[in-house]
């Protein structure tokens, strides 16, 4: 009833006969209402109050309930209160796995926990140790055997050190989680090795500035949180900040998102060509890191190298709105403003997200290219669902789909093909390449200012995400993804030892003709093709259109038409095109590259030419603001163009008034003042174009 009156007066008598107080005579209920205020006086008003609470408390609640509230409110010395607190401390396990001798031990404890206390007194802790061991074996609690080897059991030498291998974890469990007992997905293997391996990395890094790191593991297949450090150790560089949940500059990190979207929807193949020159959109002039252009390269190289300007393209034919909603809806908690806030710059760090829905995502693509291939080419609709933190989902609770719910298993699988061969270049600006020896697909990113060093790794089985860098923003040239984080990335690896691989999936994939040029379905005019497997996504609108039929003059070698050539001296031919700017590039790194030749002069009066001349600056501006420089002077306006006949001349008027005349380099400096201006270009073969422009001069 939570009142032993046969103790009661037994205290009273000890009490009496002692002259002190000797005994308390309180039952576990009792001391369980002493514990709401440990510090008030001991006297008979004191514990009237403590035999009333009892009789009060033990008729709203059962034994079980009363025993776990004293089990966990318990003093157990210092400043130990809980027995699980106490059992880790003292000897370093968890309750359920204590000795009988162990048990005692701790029970004896909350009767006098200042001055029966493991390091100290130790004599009067064993006698009462061994007194509460008797006792169990007299009531036939515990047989003569585990009696006698329990006695022989040690005292614990001193107080273990408390676990912390995850303070940030446990810091996110605690404010959102209701339960007095959580079972974390956490593995203490993982966790352990994790928190070497970040901290290992952390010190080679402090001695370059960079003072912070975060990680965590997936388990894709559980879908559960494994491993997880929020931050390094230490407090003098706010390593109290959980850097896998705090939103930070995403660099690059979000380009194979767009890639497998964009595939997914049909607007890109993997392999095919995407253009790469220099670019202006409404004054957003983004550059590749390299400063150098390739003209066109494959979408797989684009993401390989992590080229900014096709990325920027890319998101422009994608859709600036569309793109964020798909984040949003993928996972992505921190995208909280309008598409306009962000504009083109969101694929290039733009936008700030989290290393923990960056893994979500990342994980939910792993889980559904490996649930295709193992669930009769279906989907599953949770695989982009929030990560569990402390219970692995059961397959069972899975609902499939024959319809992907953002990607297709064929989209998922080229981008994680393209992020296998990561390259990046090196401090001489010569193009490296990554491979491991271990079946990763990984992406690392790198912030505006260098802030933030990002790497993302997949496999079937795990997505490991690090960020590495300072918690206060401070930037430093070394903070890099591939040379910061990326290493620390493979050294995770290397412990979790990984080796399966994803299986292509052949339900989502057709074999097409390629054109090895363009990297597109091969039409008649591509001369060299080859059978590759591509997305069925990508088969509707990917037709090669870089190869064009042309006549050309044998003798002359221009090109002719066959009203106006001579039928016994033209032959029929194939040229791979591309528009002028792109081929000025593209030549630089493909000197095989060949440009259309001239319009034979026979015959230039039957071609519009059109094509021939582009214009490189201005491309899409209508409004040009004029500068000036240092010095305070207004600076001229330098007009761009690029021609398919690299020896052609373009002759150049502004309002119908002539400039002057190009050759090869086809660049134009003009002192602009305010106004309204049509530009014209035109070459010798008659071919024009214009374009309107407005002026703002200083």
């Amino acid at each position: 009833i939570g009142f032993d009156v046969k103790a009661f007066l037994r205290a009273i008598y000890l009490n009496v006969k002692h002259q002190k107080v000797v005994s308390g005579g309180s039952t576990i209920t009792m001391q369980l209402m002493r514990m709401e205020n440990p510090h008030a006086r001991r006297t008979i008003f004191r514990k009237a109050f403590e035999i009333f609470g009892a009789l009060k408390y033990e008729t709203k609640y059962s034994k079980e309930y009363i025993l776990k509230q004293y089990c966990t409110h318990a003093p157990f010395g210092g400043n130990i209160v809980g027995l699980e607190t106490a059992s880790w401390r003292y000897l370093g396990k968890s309750p359920e796995h204590l000795s009988w001798a162990e048990s005692c031990m701790l029970a004896v404890l909350p009767n006098a926990p200042s001055l029966i206390h493991p390091g100290k007194n130790r004599n009067r802790l064993l006698a009462k140790r061994n007194k509460l061991l008797l006792q169990l074996h007299e009531q036939n609690v515990i047989d003569k055997m585990t009696y006698e080897l329990s006695l022989l059991e040690p005292i614990v030498p001193r107080p273990e050190p408390l676990p912390n291998l995850a303070p940030h974890f446990l810091e996110h469990v605690k404010r959102n989680s209701s339960y007095m007992r959580y079972y974390s997905a956490v593995e203490f293997d993982k966790q352990t090795m994790l928190s070497h391996v970040v901290e290992r990395h952390n010190r080679i890094n402090r001695d370059k500035g960079i003072f912070n790191a975060g990680a965590v593991i997936v388990d894709n297949k559980s879908r559960s949180v494994v491993a997880y450090i929020g931050n390094t150790n230490g407090r003098l560089h706010e390593n109290y900040n959980d850097m896998v949940l705090r939103p930070r500059s995403s660099g690059s990190i979000l380009k194979p998102i767009l890639y497998s979207l964009a595939i997914n929807e049909g607007q890109i193949m993997p392999e095919g060509l995407a253009y790469d020159v220099p670019i202006s959109i409404n004054g957003f002039s983004p550059k590749n890191y390299t400063r150098d252009y390739y003209g066109a390269i494959p979408y797989n190289e684009v993401l390989s190298k992590s080229l900014n300007v096709p990325s920027v393209k890319l998101l422009q034919n994608y859709g600036v709105n569309k793109f964020l909603n798909d984040l949003r809806m993928l996972g992505f908690t921190t995208l909280n403003k309008e598409a306009e806030h962000y504009g083109l710059p969101l694929i290039l760090g733009g936008a700030e997200v989290s290393l923990i829905d960056l893994v979500q995502v990342y994980s939910g693509m792993a889980k559904t290219l490996s649930t295709f291939n193992i669930k009769s080419s279906k989907y599953l609709e949770n695989a982009f669902e929030e990560i569990s933190w402390n219970k692995a989902i059961s397959d069972d609770e899975n609902v499939l789909s024959y319809d992907p719910k953002f990607m297709n298993a064929g989209s998922i699988w080229s981008t994680f093909q393209a992020m296998t061969h990561v390259e990046r270049p090196n401090q001489e600006g010569q193009w490296e390449k990554f491979k491991s020896a271990m079946p990763i697909h990984w992406k690392t990113g790198t912030s505006y200012g260098n802030r933030d060093a990002w790497a993302i790794g997949v496999t079937p089985q795990f997505t490991v995400g690090v960020w590495v860098g300072n918690s206060d923003g401070q930037p430093h040239p070394d903070i890099i993804g591939v040379s910061a984080a990326g290493p620390l990335l493979f050294d995770i690896y290397n412990f979790l030892n990984v080796r399966e691989v994803f299986e292509e999936p052949f339900d989502d994939m057709v074999e097409k003709q390629i054109c090895n040029l363009s990297g597109m379905i091969a039409q008649e005019n591509c001369d060299k093709i080859s059978y590759k497997n591509v997305p069925l996504s990508c088969i509707i609108n990917q037709v090669c259109h870089f190869h064009k039929h042309k006549i050309i003059d044998k003798h002359t070698g221009h090109l002719v038409y066959r009203n106006c050539g001579d039928p016994s001296s033209i032959r029929d031919t194939s040229f791979f095109v591309l528009p002028p700017v792109a081929a000025h590039y593209y030549k630089r790194h493909h000197p095989e590259y060949s440009v259309l030749p001239p319009i034979d002069r026979m015959c230039a009066k039957y071609s519009k030419q059109d094509g021939n001349i582009e214009f490189q600056y201005p491309v899409n501006e209508t409004t040009i603001y004029i500068p000036r420089n240092l010095s305070g002077e207004k600076e001229k306006c330098v007009f761009k163009a690029n021609h398919k006949d690299e020896n052609a001349q373009i002759f150049w008027h502004l309002n119908n008034d002539y400039l002057g005349t190009t050759k090869e380099i086809h660049h134009f400096a003009v002192d602009l003042n305010s106004g309204d201006y049509t530009l014209t270009l035109q070459d010798e073969f008659g071919t024009s174009l214009s374009k309107k422009i407005k002026v703002i001069s200083p």
